[in-house]
């Protein structure tokens, strides 16, 4: 764009903000959603393209701007992505659309002679809605963390977005690990170069856990992000899928986070055996009953902050650190009542008594085992000694 005046950038800006979805996705501009794998990103996905191309609406009844498709895809085969188009389209009532266009061939979206090829094709068909899937695959080298690599793609569906109108919608990953203060930032959780989450006019975060996914506006250039809206996908008799929108109950709204997860866990085992100490592979072995474990690093996450959740009480033991619920002592309003120097101290002291019993507890039949071990032995070495001396004789 050439050099312009502010009156003249006004006069020519249209009056009110056109939206792909109503505050979720701008018209026009370059949007993100980015999850945790298997977090539905793909079904949202092909949920948008039917709305656009389709039905005029997605995501549990949100209008959608209307016109063709072209869907990049490289994160899944053609034959999965016709069976999830074939099962929501079936789910829907719809036939499959001409206007959603796929393509599966490889492209680096990196370099001046691809830029200028796609928006010379987006201008030819009239493509008014461009969603990459995902992002990453179509980096040269899969390089996603240096704005060298991320910048020069960013900067090219700026442009054509700006010539031609079309609106960009990118698929992309989290970071396996999860940052603490990412609730506060949650450019932290995209994956790769910060700029990515940068350049974006909207992004939408996704989440699951166990049935409900859900959907959060992380960025909105051009207004305040919407309040989460939960999802799961519902599969119909005859074979069919929706993306069902009805919010689940309270007790079912799952946490954000692996991390929130964990501890949710982790606290219910120290609870129902309040006054009893665990190491942490103790822990983890039991937390295989309710969930599927995360990744290391998370669960490093879970147990640093296990230690701080209120009523938890970490004690070491040799090389190893013991985690248990000890409840307080409240007063008629549920406040904690402060002890004073000599109670704190016959707390301690009756906290490492119980310490000691339970750990005890836990050593007494590895100790009975190795004494039966011990037995044996010393059994057999006698047999063996007396039998020798009866072959001397």
């Amino acid at each position: 764009m050439p050099i312009i005046s502010a009156s003249q950038l006004v006069a020519q800006t249209p009056a009110k903000i056109a939206w792909m979805v109503p505050n979720l996705l701008i018209s026009g501009g370059l949007n993100l959603i980015a999850g945790e794998v298997a977090a539905g990103k793909t079904f949202l996905a092909l949920d948008l393209a039917l709305g656009a191309a389709a039905r005029g609406e997605a995501w549990g009844g949100l209008p959608v701007m209307r016109g063709k498709v072209l869907y990049f895809c490289l994160d899944s085969s053609p034959q999965a992505i016709g069976h999830r188009l074939n099962a929501l389209c079936r789910g829907y009532g719809i036939a499959a659309p001409k206007e959603l266009v796929f393509d599966f061939d490889m492209h680096k979206f990196n370099g001046a002679d691809e830029m200028d090829a796609l928006q010379t094709r987006i201008e030819r068909e009239d493509y008014r809605l461009v969603i990459i899937d995902v992002l990453v695959r179509y980096l040269p080298g899969m390089l996603e963390n240096t704005v060298a690599t991320v910048g020069p793609l960013l900067a090219g569906l700026r442009e054509i977005a700006s010539k031609c109108g079309t609106t960009f919608v990118l698929v992309h990953h989290f970071n396996k690990r999860y940052y603490a203060r990412a609730e506060d930032n949650p450019g932290l959780r995209i994956r790769g170069s910060s700029d990515i989450f940068a350049s974006m006019d909207t992004a939408v975060s996704l989440t699951h856990r166990g049935k409900w996914r859900k959907m959060a506006a992380v960025k909105n250039r051009m207004g305040e992000e919407e309040e989460g809206r939960y999802f799961r996908i519902m599969t119909q008799e005859d074979g069919g899928i929706k993306l069902d929108f009805s919010s689940p109950e309270e007790e079912e709204q799952t946490p954000s986070t692996l991390v929130e997860l964990g501890l949710i866990y982790a606290m219910k085992i120290l609870y129902a055996r309040a006054g009893n100490y665990f190491k942490r592979d103790v822990l983890e072995d039991l937390l295989k009953d309710f969930t599927n474990l995360p990744a290391k690093r998370t669960m490093d996450d879970v147990f640093a902050q296990l230690a701080d959740q209120p009523g938890v009480s970490t004690v070491r033991h040799e090389l190893h650190k013991y985690y248990g619920y000890i409840p307080q002592a409240t007063d008629e309003d549920g406040e904690p009542l402060i002890a004073g120097a000599e109670e704190m101290q016959a707390q301690k002291t009756a906290k490492s008594q119980r310490v000691k019993k339970a750990l005890a507890k836990a050593l007494l039949p590895r100790l009975e085992e190795m004494k039966r071990e011990i037995w044996k032995k010393a059994l057999a070495q006698a047999r063996k000694e007396v039998g020798e001396e009866k072959s001397n004789a």
